[in-house]
């Protein structure tokens, strides 16, 4: 999985892009369906949460990709595979959070959800996984970059 993520990086960076797209629009569109008081505002606002998630990704992606358009490196691959890991686990633990984002107290449509403990926590890890593969991964692709530029004459 991560091979072809790191072979064709545009699709990947699509993907996150639609994900954040269509999660940020939820968050906008549940919040007014709440406000309207739609019967289906549960079902609009549920996808929102997933924006804490794609959004970081997308934007760590696309420093990762920066100075070259392409993965490289071992260390940064390694960063990169570690991104889409805590995405692709934080994910769908916030679509099974006991509540919609923006909105305590509303239960999921699902109706199921993680324990309390146990979601904050998997939660908790997924961030940290995203947040710190991300900043690493563009430390390690951005001082590769400059160490293997030429020297200005």
């Amino acid at each position: 999985m991560f091979s072809r993520a790191q072979q064709r990086p545009g699709i990947t960076a699509s993907l996150l892009f639609v994900g954040s797209v269509v999660s940020v629009c939820a968050v906008l569109a549940g919040d007014e369906a709440f406000r309207q008081r739609w019967s289906l505002a549960k079902w609009i606002a549920w996808p929102g949460g997933t924006a804490v998630f794609f959004v970081p990704a997308l934007l760590f992606w696309l420093l990762l990709l920066a100075p070259t358009r392409r993965i490289e490196g071992k260390w940064a691959s390694r960063a990169a595979a570690v991104l889409l890991t805590g995405t692709a686990l934080g994910v769908p633990v916030q679509l099974l959070d006991d509540h919609v984002m923006n909105h305590p107290g509303t239960q999921n449509p699902l109706g199921v959800s993680i324990p309390f403990p146990l979601q904050d926590l998997l939660t908790f890890v997924a961030l940290v996984l995203v947040v710190l593969a991300g900043l690493l991964g563009i430390l390690i692709a951005l001082s590769a970059w400059f160490i293997s530029r030429p020297p200005r004459s």
